[in-house]
């Protein structure tokens, strides 16, 4: 079983959705994530999105569309599926920044993205 955020992890979330999709797509979504106070100190990854391409890479983006922001415990709590990520934010748990409008038009991709990690989510210890 990989540990939430830890490389391992990562690289098992990175095989579950693929290759990144095309830099060129005109619906392309580059979401980054920061996860700060975790076992391993604090974790930056980004999720890509392009119609059905979809992928997970360790480390920034040099351009993100969206930066999210939260600590390990929010986190761990929206990969678990105890807390929505909807409700993270409007409590401050999670902060934003960039176009939040781009994930509205995103949602479809992203709900993908969550239905291609559930093996994984089943798999994970927190």
């Amino acid at each position: 079983m990989a540990r939430y955020l830890s490389d391992e992890w990562l690289a098992a979330a990175h095989d579950a959705l693929g290759p990144p999709p095309d830099a060129g797509a005109d619906d392309r979504l580059v979401i980054e994530q920061h996860v700060d106070g975790g076992p391993d100190g604090r974790v930056v990854w980004h999720v890509v999105v392009a119609g059905d391409a979809r992928s997970i890479e360790s480390g920034p983006h040099p351009a993100p569309d969206v930066t999210f922001t939260q600590d390990y415990e929010t986190a761990a709590a929206v990969a678990r599926g105890d807390l929505s990520a909807q409700e993270a934010f409007m409590t401050g748990r999670i902060t934003l920044s960039g176009t939040a409008g781009a994930l509205i038009l995103a949602a479809p991709a992203l709900a993908a993205v969550g239905d291609a990690l559930a093996p994984l989510r089943a798999a994970t210890t927190y």
